[in-house]
């Protein structure tokens, strides 16, 4: 076997492994998120609108709403995004579209928690600038000027930055459910300061990989991005798991104990239906370590068939 025919095989290995771990992903997303809009849709319901703080506290879980649908429209967005990357189409399109309805997500989410919480937290605020900023540097990055494209990279890193202390400081769906004393997890269904570190990483690797593109550097962003998914892997492995017993625990104190105490059994079936679909991002975490590992082992035989940069003469 070749060098070249075994990168070949090493390639077609690696795409089939991220195609299923965004395909896995992508159906947790949708199905978890069917199950939070549902249950969020019956605390709206307890609220009377007898006052405008508790009217601005139900638009609050409105947009909170909102942003769940839109993060099923990601998770479409991300099996979409996986086929195109299996049939080595580079999925820029795709990808564009799936950061822009991410910010859309997270700025409804950053909106609403300041809705809800009285007096308004920095976090939250952050959590409205650092879509904004996300936004707008993906925007410029799709530019063809490499100056845009740098300009677009660093604004993503600030948005990334500031993502990054929002997520990591401010438990968002906890401020809906304040009676389910249950860990729930960042936006992005993983462990929220592993998600954090994600975020703040991914920002970086884009600017890596537009300075060392076609240079032979190149495979140290392929490595980047490699850690990235083996941290946001470890943490949407890991936070469904824990967040998925913590519910079952809920369910078991049902009969005597709040939140699920005297609640309507479509409730208590919703729930089991969330706790349930939590396992699907948990094995999509599974396989995106596994495509961390495999990404660290082909970025590894590209920097191994890198000619030397200097030849020496023989006399």
């Amino acid at each position: 076997m070749t060098a070249s025919s075994g990168k070949q095989e090493a390639g077609s290995f690696l795409r089939k492994l991220v195609l299923a771990a965004a395909c896995v992903l992508g159906v947790g997303y949708i199905a978890s998120n069917i199950a939070t809009v549902t249950l969020l849709h019956y605390l709206l319901s307890q609220f009377t609108m007898s006052s405008v703080p508790t009217i601005i506290q139900m638009c609050g879980i409105v947009l909170f709403m909102i942003a769940s649908f839109l993060l099923m429209a990601v998770g479409a967005f991300l099996i979409l995004g996986g086929l195109q990357f299996y049939q080595k189409i580079t999925p820029s399109g795709v990808m564009f579209l799936g950061v822009l309805l991410s910010s859309f997500y997270l700025l409804c989410l950053g909106i609403g928690s300041m809705m809800i919480l009285s007096p308004v937290s920095v976090s939250a605020v952050f959590l409205i600038i650092g879509p904004v900023l996300v936004m707008a540097g993906a925007s410029t990055y799709m530019a063809p000027s490499f100056s845009l494209k740098f300009i677009g990279s660093a604004l993503g890193i600030m948005g990334g930055a500031l993502l990054a202390i929002a997520t990591s400081s401010l438990n968002v769906l906890k401020l809906a459910f304040a009676e389910w004393y249950v860990p729930f997890l960042g936006p992005f269904m993983s462990m929220a300061l592993l998600e954090a570190i994600a975020v703040m990483l991914g920002s970086v690797s884009v600017l890596v990989y537009l300075i060392f593109k076609g240079d032979r550097r190149e495979p140290v962003s392929h490595a980047l991005l490699s850690v990235v998914a083996l941290i946001y892997g470890t943490g949407v492995f890991v936070g469904p798991l824990t967040l998925s017993l913590s519910l079952w625990d809920l369910l078991w104190k049902a009969p005597w104990l709040p939140p699920l105490h005297d609640v309507p059994k479509w409730v208590m079936n919703m729930t089991i239906f969330w706790s349930g679909s939590l396992i699907i991002p948990a094995i999509g975490g599974i396989l995106l370590i596994v495509c961390s590992f495999a990404g660290l082992a082909f970025a590894a035989q590209e920097f191994l068939s890198i000619p030397p940069a200097v030849e020496l003469r023989r006399f």
